[in-house]
């Protein structure tokens, strides 16, 4: 038996040599599509069993070897109907995680995990097995067993192994197909010359439809089905036909005549061929879909006795009974393009396609460095070389905290030493790390001969001016450092700098140093906000940032203060490179608005004075009057209508809302809710200390539209050869009627009265009922029985 999937295990799989990712880099792996390196992808595999041997023997079909073969005798039972399993049919899950054998000489069902080829679990169904298939999702797996005259499909739910309902099917069911949508099962019986339709919701038979009798052929009825892939037609393998079902009307609307012993059915990815296994002309026919006529006949083995179609529609399997061979089609040319050898002999039943399996790899971490020394501060580039990873985490002093979990991340060293970069690299089957070490060295100061400054006694707001001498041609390092004490509340910290002017220059850096805090983020803002954010090493923490382009900054710091700290101390340090001109003379510029009053130090080369700001004295104001102004986020809906307000006032100190409704607020940002339709002025009354102002707006509410609800009853009465159906609506607010029958037919009268004619069993007709209003629309359906009682076996 054949059947064609992935598996996870290959002892000789053939892969591509290198796959190129959307990041550049090539090796053995599949790229997912964030540019990690993850997983290997082999197959599709071909399952074949071997009756003579109870084995299942692994195909690869890219090399059409032997990768495997499985024996499905590891289980025993008292169910022995011919001597041995003879493995039969097979199904595999739509995921490829799992195979299912049916046994015909043990009445047992076989599981096979394709990850390690080894046989899981053994399911009794009782009966001879023949045909099996998987449901879509996966969840259920359907098997047909005859025992004597009487038929049955076993349901097995895949997730425990276990048989969970039995449906009656027709006489000796051999084939099994299940509907693409997976609401339906299709059954071939051979005995019965029918095929038995199950409503997989209920698990009971819900049509049988009858197909090709020649009864001067014993066993000349159905023997393998497949649904084409949109779920509109059947296609039945006979004794000598094949019959061509419409799913829709459950009726035979075509035959196609074809050689002898027709035994397997399977039908191309894309739906548009048929192809069928002629055991006795030893062939298989061709049929187009579209004309269901026959297009060609391929010779192929001694007695084929299965067929399968490759997952992408270029290839097709036929196992050779008597041959003990598989011949491999060429669905492009329609010729036999392999012949190989595969146990004894081999039978296919039924099509069966899987997904690709995964080869599951460890990820292999890597990185490189633009740099790996530098005086401090200095950025280094870290650039990700792993393979098959999924998750990265970069910890850039070796300190067990994880810094970034970016791809290829810039990380700046402040302070001096020797660190150790650990990466590692992770991906669902594991992790894996790399270690590199970097080296911060202190930057050498140039001297400077001496500097002075002015004005010699500042105020706050002041541009500090300082002219000086040092060697010719150097560069002097300019440090501005001032010291905050902030206190702690709940645990948390913050400090916010307005204004903070960068002077063009080279190599404008800033230091943020935090004693006693647990954690620091530094928030940096010229037209978007930039965080960045360290753990403590003992209790202070440390940002900093090089390369700080010139411009006007707002700065937040914040967070978490160590325990039992009520105060942090900031030390906030900014330094800018100085050229020195020819003539040994150097100029630097300061703004001090950004700095408190107080005291602070300027390093200048390696000189440092300390310098107190003063504050600067106050400005007279003139009173400032209210200027109301408000935002709504709707002037007009449905009652109940709830509406935010939000206050856009200036210079206002209270806020009084008049909803003009009889109801008021003083929130300066209020939701209010009206509950009565009409059109409502709002007035906000702005007031400070100076004066009052007040804004108006409108707001329409409306009220709530009706939509119709719908309901009926009906009563039924019975003729001879039909029912009688009396509809009574129920529906309330409704202004037009549209009623479906369930049979294609429709009525827009308010009550009608419809006639279902007797079938030869009980069934369930829907009727829906569709009712509008100028509002909308409802409907609601509900099932009448009709035709005559199912008849008891």
């Amino acid at each position: 038996m054949l059947i064609l999937i992935s598996s996870a295990v290959s002892a000789t799989s053939a892969q591509n040599s290198s796959v190129t990712g959307p990041d550049g880099y090539q090796n053995s792996s599949i790229i997912d599509p964030d540019g990690y390196q993850n997983s290997s992808v082999t197959g599709p595999y071909a399952y074949i069993t071997s009756s003579d041997t109870a084995t299942v023997y692994v195909i690869d079909t890219a090399t059409n070897s032997i990768t495997d073969i499985i024996d499905t005798e590891t289980y025993t039972t008292t169910d022995d109907w011919y001597g041995g399993d003879q493995p039969f049919g097979v199904a595999v899950t739509p995921d490829g995680t799992r195979v299912y054998v049916t046994n015909e000489g043990s009445g047992t069902i076989t599981v096979i995990d394709t990850t390690t080829n080894n046989v899981t679990a053994l399911v009794d169904v009782k009966g001879v097995p023949r045909g099996i298939t998987v449901s879509p999702d996966g969840t259920k797996a359907y098997v047909v067993t005859a025992s004597g005259t009487r038929g049955t499909v076993s349901v097995i739910d895949t997730a425990t192994n276990n048989v969970t309902a039995t449906v009656k099917a027709g006489n000796d069911p051999q084939g099994v197909a299940v509907s693409p949508d997976g609401t339906e099962v299709y059954v071939a019986n051979k005995n019965s010359h029918t095929v038995s339709i199950i409503d997989t919701a209920r698990n009971k038979l819900k049509a049988t439809v009858s197909v090709a009798y020649m009864p001067r052929y014993s066993g000349s009825g159905p023997v393998g089905i497949v649904v084409t892939p949109d779920g509109l037609k059947a296609y039945v393998a006979n004794y000598y036909t094949v019959s061509v079902i419409d799913i829709a009307t459950k009726t035979v609307t075509d035959t196609v005549n074809l050689g002898g012993g027709l035994c397997g059915v399977a039908v191309s990815p894309d739906g548009t061929k048929v192809y069928v296994a002629n055991s006795w002309d030893c062939s298989v026919s061709i049929i187009d879909t579209a004309t269901n006529t026959v297009t060609a006949t391929v010779k192929v083995g001694d007695s084929p006795s299965g067929i399968a179609v490759t997952p992408d529609g270029a290839k097709v399997y036929v196992p050779n009974y008597w041959d003990n061979t598989v011949s491999v089609i060429d669905t492009t040319t329609d010729t036999v393009i392999a012949t190989f050898n595969a146990g004894s002999r081999p039978r296919s039943f039924g099509q069966f396609i899987g997904p690709a399996s995964e080869q599951y790899i460890n990820p292999a971490a890597n990185f490189n460095t633009n740099v790996t020394e530098g005086y401090v501060p200095f950025s280094v580039q870290f650039t990700d070389l792993s393979e098959n990873t999924t998750a990265l985490n970069w910890d850039f002093e070796n300190d067990g905290i994880v810094d970034s979990t970016e791809r290829n991340p810039i990380y700046e060293y402040a302070i001096p030493g020797n660190y150790t970069v650990n990466l590692t690299a992770a991906n669902k089957n594991g992790t894996n790390s790399t270690f590199e070490t970097i080296t911060a060295l202190e930057k050498p100061v140039p001297p400077a001969s001496h500097w002075e400054f002015s004005p010699a006694e500042p105020v706050s707001g002041d541009t500090l001016n300082i002219n000086g001498s040092a060697f010719p041609g150097e560069k002097v390092n300019a440090f501005v450092t001032f010291e905050k004490t902030v206190p702690v509340s709940k645990g948390k910290f913050e400090y916010s700098i307005k204004d903070v002017e960068i002077p063009g220059g080279f190599d404008n850096s800033f230091v943020v140093e935090a004693s006693g805090a647990k954690d620091l983020n530094v928030r940096v803002k010229k037209l978007i906000w930039i965080t960045k954010s360290s753990e403590a090493s003992g209790d202070i923490a440390v940002v900093s940032q090089s390369n700080v382009p010139p411009g006007t900054y707002r700065v937040k710091i914040d967070g978490d203060a160590g325990k039992g700290i009520s105060e942090v101390n900031l030390k906030i340090t900014a330094l800018q490179e100085v050229k020195v001109y020819s003539n040994g003379d150097f100029n630097y510029s300061y703004k001090t608005k950004a700095i408190p009053p107080g005291k602070f130090k300027i390093k200048m080369g390696n000189i440092t004075k300390e310098i107190t700001i003063k504050p600067e004295k106050i400005k007279k104001c003139m009173p400032v009057l209210p200027v109301a102004n408000f935002c709504i986020n709707a002037d007009e809906g449905y009652v109940p209508l709830g509406v935010q307000f939000i206050d856009l006032s200036k210079d206002s100190t209270g806020w009084n809302w008049d909803f003009g409704d009889g109801t008021n607020s003083t929130n300066q940002n209020p939701e209010h809710t009206f509950f009565a339709a009409g059109n409502y002025t709002v007035n906000l009354t702005a007031t400070n200390r100076n004066g009052t102002d007040s804004k108006l707006a409108s707001i329409m509410v409306l009220e709530q539209p009706v939509l119709p609800l719908a309901d009926f009853d009906f009563n039924t009465t019975q003729n001879s050869d039909s029912f009688e159906v009396q509809f009574t609506d129920l529906s309330k607010n409704a202004t037009s009627w549209n009623w479906n029958f369930g049979d294609g037919n429709t009525s827009t009268e308010q009550n009608p009265v419809y006639t279902y004619y007797i079938n030869l069993y009980e069934e369930i007709r829907y009727a829906t009922l569709t009712v509008t209003n100028e509002n909308g629309t409802d409907s609601i359906l509900r099932g009448v029985s009709v035709g005559a009682p199912e008849p008891v076996y």
